[in-house]
């Protein structure tokens, strides 16, 4: 039960129960919380002492791939709360970090919140699922009826999506990515972002992140014994795969998923061809037909909040899966907007006339209301927040359950930040000026990669022709603002 997953605690019942399984344990701050891990968790601690910290997961250098976890942490270890942040914010992983010191008791995850974290009102629980924190808690229904609402609600039913920090349940939040809770003063506060974001030119944050996406894919492979690499039609697989070219080739497997009812030209399987024979790679196709439906999933599903409904073989089982996602939150997924309320965002993410999404978003425009002063578009952080931050962190939990391991090179802040100095105009969702750039930088413009199509839909070819004619932005901000008038 409960496999890759925490527990921070200072109840004693909780202790007492938890005492007794074969869980990683350390005691933090004078013995009044505790710490469990499950027996696969990553757990490092520092080794100099005081202050105190602690990491769940991993963490991955791209200056210094070489580095160990270990390394990592004692060096952070040697800064301040103050700076902290700023100092995480380099490394990629899917990591967890607890602080201790004679002031604070801080904890906070990744970019993107792939490590969730659940705490209770009371700051004395913090787990990585609700349903662990009900096996030592009481769980308070909902009693406003505007949230009551939203959780009955089909669409709430079909998605399995929380909203902002709040959860199924009165007495138990979700931590926002981007956030940070402090368990002595019981308080959560936004550290990022918190300074001005220079614009950069398009040439000069792809030649970065090319460097830093190559680093920390070496880190990773440094660490693991084998991963496997999916490649398809679009940006973020190929920028992977580019990337992958000075890792040993017995270390990389590489593939293509072919899903249910995808035919054998479909523009993944050919495109990802293409690209690995240019390079003389060889690719697989993992046919989803052919991947048996795990039988014995009862702890699974019981280990998780919202289980998925079918859960099926690792199809590469011992290798560390490499994911493209997060680099979305660079790509304008919601558009171009402004004077936007919480009730646009609410038609905008799909939840229509439900008021409870409207109190939640709200609140979030309240503390993003400052970000476009220092350099930032809001609607980026919707993306990140809202989409990477829950959707995909949800995603990522359930993996973990089943002990699948799965990397993205991405997620990592200080490379977000610098994708995201770029003009909004050069990173559109249908046509990425800047992923353009970091792929010609890579492929050292090899035509052969460079006049490969990206994802050749009628609908991409369509915003192809608009982004010649000049017409793509201001198509994609004319459309946006009629869907949140509801014409269509």
């Amino acid at each position: 039960m409960f496999l890759n997953q925490f527990l921070l605690t200072r109840s004693h019942s909780f202790k007492e129960k938890w005492n007794q399984l074969n869980w990683k344990k350390e005691s933090i701050g004078n013995e009044d919380f505790t710490l469990f891990c499950h027996p696969t968790i990553n757990l490092v601690k520092n080794s100099t002492g005081n202050p105190s910290l602690y990491l769940i997961g991993s963490l991955y250098d791209w200056e210094f791939p070489e580095l160990t976890d270990q390394e990592i942490i004692d060096e952070l270890s040697k800064g301040s709360a103050s700076t902290l942040f700023e100092s995480v914010s380099k490394y990629t992983g899917e990591f967890i970090i607890i602080f201790y010191s004679d002031e604070s008791l801080i904890i906070f995850n990744d970019a993107t919140g792939q490590r969730e974290i659940y705490y209770d009102l009371s700051f004395d629980n913090v787990a990585s699922q609700v349903s662990l924190l009900a096996q030592g808690m009481e769980l308070i229904p909902h009693d406003n009826k505007h949230a009551i609402e939203f959780y009955n609600s089909d669409v709430f039913k079909k998605r399995k999506l929380l909203l902002g920090d709040s959860t199924q349940v009165k007495n138990v939040k979700h931590l926002n990515c981007n956030h940070f809770i402090d368990l002595k003063s019981g308080k959560v506060t936004r550290f990022y972002p918190n300074k001005n974001l220079p614009e950069r030119s398009m040439n000069d944050a792809g030649r970065k992140a090319a460097t830093m996406i190559k680093g920390y894919l070496k880190a990773i492979s440094n660490r693991h014994h084998k991963i496997a690499m999916a490649v398809t039609g679009g940006y973020d697989s190929r920028i992977l795969f580019l990337a992958s070219l000075e890792i040993p080739e017995e270390k990389c497997t590489y593939y293509v998923f072919k899903r249910l009812n995808m035919s054998d030209n479909h523009h993944d399987i050919i495109l990802s061809g293409k690209l690995t024979r240019a390079y003389g790679k060889k690719r697989v196709v993992l046919d989803a037909s052919k991947i048996p439906k795990m039988k014995d999933v009862l702890a699974v599903k019981k280990s998780l909040d919202f289980p998925p409904n079918d859960v099926f073989e690792d199809a590469f089982k011992g290798q560390v899966y490499i994911n493209g996602n997060v680099f979305e939150i660079a790509r304008s997924v919601f558009g171009y907007a402004k004077n936007v309320t919480a009730e646009d965002l609410t038609f905008l993410t799909g939840y229509r006339k439900l008021k409870f999404p409207t109190l939640v978003y709200k609140e979030w425009l309240k503390s993003t209301c400052g970000f476009k002063k220092i350099g930032y578009d809001f609607m980026d952080f919707l993306y990140w927040e809202d989409r990477m931050g829950i959707w995909l962190s949800k995603g990522r939990t359930q993996q973990l359950a089943l002990n699948k391991i799965i990397k993205s090179p991405y997620n990592s802040r200080q490379l977000i930040e610098i994708l995201l100095s770029v003009n909004k105009k050069y990173r559109g969702l249908h046509h990425n000026a800047l992923q353009k750039t970091i792929i010609a930088i890579m492929s050292e413009n090899n035509r052969q990669v460079t006049k490969l199509p990206i994802n050749p839909t009628p609908l991409t070819k369509f915003y192809t022709l608009l982004f010649k004619m000049n017409l793509y932005n201001t198509f994609r901000h004319v459309g946006l603002k009629l869907r949140l008038l509801g014409e269509f």
